[in-house]
């Protein structure tokens, strides 16, 4: 919920808007709670976003959280100042000394530590009830406040550039300013600067402390040293004042350098992903404000009277900037830090494995997803995870991975390969390669990464993909590096945040700072209307080749818009069919087929589900059948008005229209009125057009995006059995179309 704050002493101050976060629910959270002692740990990051005290907006401030011990970790989390170090030998025998401790089994010893847990757990009890009595054992209302993005999130630019124009190409200056505040927020999460800035606090002159222009004018620098009185320097005071005044609440994130670097947070987001990245504005002198200004008045005589251009906002330049580093790119932020957590050393098998699951599925990096957990025995006090290089080792890198998996979105425009999909290292011979046998191909893959490297990263370095060689080499390359297997092989912070420092200052070809300005302007303050044609055809390309299917253009657009539109009345009642088909729930039939054929396998289960309940009479086909079937209707021209050419972003529509086909036939052989309906992952029930008329009986398939070892692009696809009514719990998947635990792992 988005409000606005008016400060009632001061009408003259500008109005705050700010964001307040509660469960749906319930008032009392303890989810809600964590979130905002987890976000506290970045406070004042410049790329982090920010908590509002209550009291700031006129409110009063909340009672304290007394967190309770968690099930499988009993010790308690330390802030330390950031002035304290160690090196990394101290750490080493830190280590060690834990290793050793967490694998002495004595009697004795465990004894002692259940005592002490405990101990420590009637402590908070009693701390939690005296806090319950102080306030009238009235409940805790749990609520955080943040700062307003008034430019949206990734996810959705990724629509409107998605919709609007599929084909709009980021200027290499907008990517490369992207990454670096990606990178600058996990440095914040490893390295918080309210810990490591230089002006992180305000200097303050020592009690009775002299001037030293005074005390050299009088020439008592000897005698006041010699009486312990400090000397201060008024010029080095003022000027360390001013740059903390001017930063204060929006340090900028680096690595601290010598010993210091060592205290790392080790802080993982675990949700990192498009919706939990935010656009703030811009950070410009007046210059750069004059010029925006200038961009601005030339956009709004060419808008519409009745769209007027959003507000920009900004704040002034920082000194802790690299030059021009958000005059023409906005900041992103990175939110919601509701999952995220410290990461502890030398832990038993259960603390790792909690969180293994932690996110939003399809974004899992491979410590969550690697088949190492395999060979991880199922012992809850084991310390197999604590010595784990891969499974369970989360950290910096599981961060690095997540913004690099956005950033692969970003540029691809696809949403990430479900199961993700291993790559083939460039410049491998692959001559003696089985490409008809994709476990073949896998296993192959996984041989070869005991010796080198392998990334999940596909399209971005594949010679038989041109379609993203417009986004710079070097950015492609990295981001398919973030993306390796192992995280010893993946680029350090420290690595990316020099790197991106470097490229975010280097010029491009064709792109000056009109264009990046004029860029951003379009898809931030003035964006096309979603479904606005860009081209004067006046059917939409990409359903072209269903023109015959509808009698009018007005009726095809109906379900052109449908498509598009989650909301849409169409969109709802294919909903309701499909909940009504599957009323008791569902379960995938998967297959390992790949592309039209894994669509044809798909639609074989199906088959076998909805005749065995409509119409049991009728034999289902193979699948040898349907893609002989198919191959008659390609030879015979049925499918000639296809989008032609490789393109990944048709290929979708493609297998789907021509198994919507295939069925279509499939059923006037047999007296069925067949059309083919399709459930997207996290989107409502879609269906494909086809000469089947009302009334028609629907057969459902799941479709996944994903992406295919041999292809540049492909879908996997699924069958789906209704759930039998005499065990409805089985196969239900939840109100946002997830798959349930049991099928995702």
């Amino acid at each position: 919920m988005s409000q606005s704050y008016h400060d009632p002493l001061d009408p003259a101050i500008k109005p705050k808007d700010f964001v307040l976060k509660f469960a749906r629910d319930n008032w009392e959270s303890h989810e809600m709670r964590i979130e905002e002692e987890t976000t506290r740990k970045v406070k004042n990051s410049a790329h982090c976003i920010q908590l509002i005290e209550p009291n700031d907006i006129g409110k009063a401030p909340n009672r304290t959280f007394i967190r309770t011990l968690a099930e499988d970790d009993s010790s308690e989390d330390c802030d330390t100042s950031g002035d304290d170090s160690a090196t990394n030998a101290q750490l080493r025998r830190i280590d060690e000394r834990q290793r050793n401790r967490r694998r002495d089994r004595s009697a004795n010893i465990l004894a002692r530590r259940q005592r002490r847990r405990a101990a420590r757990v009637a402590e908070i009890t009693a701390k939690i009830a005296e806090e319950g009595e102080e306030y009238g054992n009235v409940p805790r209302k749990d609520f955080i406040i943040v700062e307003y993005m008034e430019n949206g999130d990734f996810a959705n630019l990724l629509m409107k550039l998605t919709e609007c124009n599929n084909y709009s190409k980021i200027p290499n200056r907008v990517l490369w300013a992207f990454w670096l505040c990606l990178v600058r927020a996990c440095v914040a999460m490893e390295y918080p600067p309210r810990k490591h800035h230089s002006a992180r606090k305000r200097p303050i002159i020592p009690e009775n402390a002299v001037p030293e222009g005074q005390a050299k004018a009088n020439r008592m620098l000897r005698e006041l040293k010699r009486l312990g009185i400090p000397v201060y320097n008024q010029v080095d005071y003022e000027t360390r004042a001013q740059q903390h005044d001017q930063v204060k609440g929006d340090l900028i994130e680096d690595i601290p350098q010598g010993l210091k670097a060592v205290r790392r947070q080790n802080l993982v987001h675990f949700d990192i992903d498009p919706q939990n990245i935010l656009v703030s504005g811009f950070e410009l002198d007046p210059t750069g404000l004059e010029q925006w200004d200038s961009l601005r008045q030339q956009e709004a005589a060419r808008a519409p009277p009745n769209k007027p251009l959003k507000p920009l906002s900004s704040t002034g330049k920082r000194w802790d900037r690299i030059n021009g580093e958000h005059e023409l790119v906005p900041k992103l932020k990175l939110a919601d830090f509701g999952l995220a957590e410290k990461i502890k050393r030398q832990k038993r098998n259960v603390y790792y494995f909690n969180r293994r699951f932690k996110g939003k599925h399809g974004y899992y990096a491979p410590e969550q997803f690697g088949p190492e957990w395999e060979g991880i025995p199922n012992t809850r006090d084991g310390d197999e995870l604590a010595d784990s290089s891969i499974a369970g080792f989360y950290g910096p890198h599981t961060n690095i991975w997540g913004i690099a998996l956005t950033m692969w979105m970003l540029i691809t425009r696809f949403k990430p390969p479900i199961p993700p999909q291993p790559q083939i290292p460039p410049d491998t011979d692959t001559s003696n390669w089985n490409f008809d046998d994709v476990n073949s191909i896998r296993s192959n893959i996984r041989l070869m990464g005991f010796a080198q490297p392998i990334s999940y990263c596909p399209l971005l370095r594949d010679d038989r993909v041109d379609d993203y060689n417009w986004a710079d080499q070097t950015l492609r390359q990295t981001i398919y590096e973030c993306m390796y297997h192992r995280p010893k092989d993946r680029p350090t912070l420290d690595v990316l945040l020099q790197q991106a420092k470097q490229k975010v200052t280097q010029e491009f070809p064709g792109e000056t700072d009109q264009v990046v300005r004029a860029w951003i302007h379009k898809w931030f303050y003035n964006p096309p209307d979603p479904g606005a044609p860009q081209s004067p055809r006046t059917f939409p390309p990409e359903l072209q080749h269903i023109e015959d299917h509808f009698t009018d253009l007005t009726e095809a657009r109906r379900y052109f818009d449908a498509k598009r539109n989650s909301d849409h009345e169409i969109r709802l009642h294919w909903r309701l069919e499909f909940d009504k088909t599957f009323i008791y729930g569902f379960q995938l039939i998967q297959n390992n087929a790949a592309g039209f054929q894994c669509g044809i396998q798909a639609l074989v289960d199906s088959l076998v589900d909805f005749l065995r309940r409509k119409n049991p009479l009728v034999a289902p086909p193979s699948a040898q059948d349907l893609e002989t079937r198919a191959q008659a209707m390609q030879d015979r021209g049925d499918f000639d008005l296809l989008p032609p050419g490789p393109d990944p972003t048709q290929m979708e529509n493609n297998i789907l229209f021509k198994l919507s086909a295939v069925v279509y036939d499939w059923g006037q052989q047999h007296g069925l009125n067949l059309r083919l309906g399709y459930r997207p992952r996290d989107r409502r029930p879609m269906y494909e057009s086809n000469l089947a008329k009302d009334p028609v009986q629907m057969v459902w398939i799941w479709s996944d995006n994903a992406i295919d070892l041999t292809q540049a692009a492909q879908n996997v696809y699924s069958g789906i059995h209704a759930t039998d009514p005499a065990n409805p719990d089985e196969g239900r998947f939840d109100d946002d179309g997830n798959l349930p635990d049991y099928v995702n792992s």
